[in-house]
Formats: C-alpha cells, sequence, structure tokens
C-alpha cells in the first residue's frame, strides 16, 4: 500500500536532474547532535569533503522496532562548511547511509542550528540547501516566498508536524540537554568548528550523480 502511494511521484522523476531535484528525503534520515570537530578530507580528482564528528547523536523519529535496519554511524561526512556552528552547538539534520556495503558510514545533506528557550524547541535555518518536495504543488519547484525548513520536504507533513513531535520527545530545555549532554574537554567549550576557506560547496556533476543513485537505492529500500 506505501508503494502504491509513491508510484505517481516515481513517474514524475523521469530525468536524473529530477530525481536529483525531487528525491525527498525520509523522517527516518533527521538526526540530532552535538558537533565537536570539521575536518576536510581531500581526495584525488574529487571535491573536498569534510569529516563530522559528534560528541551525541541520535536518530529521533526512527520506530524503535526497525532498530535492525540501520547500522550505527560511525563515519560521518558532507560537502558543505558548518557555517557559523560552533562546538558542542546542537544541531538537527539529515543523513543517509549512501553505501549498502558501507553501513556504519552517513552522508550529511543539511542541518541547522537547534535551540530550546523557555521550554520551546526553535529551529534555525538549513545550513545549505537540500533536496525538498513541495507537498503543495506535488512537484519539486519551490517560488522562494517560504523558506524550506529542515525538517519540509517530504511527503507526509510539514516541519510545524515535526516539530511538535519533537516537543512532546523533549517538552523541557532540560530534558533534551540531558539526552544530548555537552562534552567538556577543554577550557573554552564554545569554540568555533574548523572550517575551510575558498572551497567550492556545490558538488561536480560527477559527484552528484553518484550521490543520486544511492541516495535512490537508499530511499528505494525505505518503501519495503
Amino acid at each position: 500500500m506505501r508503494l502504491f502511494y509513491y508510484v505517481p511521484v516515481l513517474i514524475l522523476l523521469t530525468t536524473p536532474q529530477t530525481l536529483w531535484a525531487c528525491l525527498p528525503h525520509s523522517p527516518s534520515d533527521v538526526f540530532i547532535g552535538r558537533v565537536q570537530a570539521l575536518s576536510p578530507v581531500p581526495e584525488v580528482n574529487q571535491p573536498i569533503n569534510f569529516d563530522v564528528q559528534f560528541s551525541r547523536h541520535r536518530f529521533v523519529f526512527r520506530p524503535f522496532l526497525t532498530w535492525f535496519k540501520y547500522s550505527k554511524p560511525q563515519q560521518w561526512r558532507s560537502n558543505f562548511e558548518l557555517k557559523n556552528i560552533e562546538k558542542n552547538e546542537l544541531v538537527i539534520g539529515l543523513a543517509y547511509n549512501p553505501d549498502g556495503s558501507k553501513p556504519a558510514d552517513y552522508t550529511i545533506s543539511s542541518l541547522a542550528a537547534l535551540r530550546c528557550e523557555n521550554d520551546t524547541l526553535i529551529i534555525g535555518k538549513p545550513v545549505v540547501s537540500f533536496v525538498a518536495w513541495n507537498r503543495e504543488n506535488d512537484s519539486c519547484r519551490h517560488d522562494g516566498a517560504t523558506p524550506i525548513g529542515i525538517l519540509d520536504g517530504f511527503f507526509t507533513e510539514n516541519q510545524a508536524y515535526y516539530l511538535h513531535k519533537l516537543q512532546e520527545k523533549y517538552p523541557t530545555c532540560e530534558q533534551l540537554e540531558s539526552a544530548f549532554p555537552i562534552t567538556v574537554d577543554g577550557a573554552n567549550g564554545a569554540d568555533v568548528v574548523n572550517k575551510m576557506s575558498n572551497v567550492d560547496e556545490k558538488p561536480q556533476p560527477s559527484e552528484a550523480n553518484s550521490s543520486l543513485w544511492q541516495h535512490l537505492k537508499q530511499w528505494l529500500k525505505q518503501l519495503f
């Protein structure tokens, strides 16, 4: 039944360009974590990627009974800098496993700062744009009038809905901090995460096509 729901969308995705623009993430890709470090990982003939380290992390919308479907992340990679994100800062993001032969390796599509004020969760703007589906017009078109939140772009429900679910999980700031405690490893726990300058954040076509099919395989596996 779930596959039948997605059939019209799959029909729309007729070209690699359309696939890359429209293929949405799943709520199972949503994680919360505390950033610890960002290190460039240069590769021959490839754009610079980054190794991201978290002291605490958790995929917050994965049902407990599906734990056997996913491996615990051991390595996190991104192709963008964590601009304006500080060490020990709490973030919420989207990540998926692009390679079934390396189940512990995860790729981060985007993330945003996550704060709590007066027992209310607040999600910042995404650090970089990401794949997002527009439910209003059943396409990948966005007019730019309404900013796309990190929890938008799913086939069902929007950021307000998932933010409410998060608020139910962590009804107070104390409970959120307790679930993701700060790791103190130096005199200054708010050191800015290492940054690279003059780095092209846009994936090259070869990298984009590779990531596209890896993401597509991961997405299709989630349907069954």
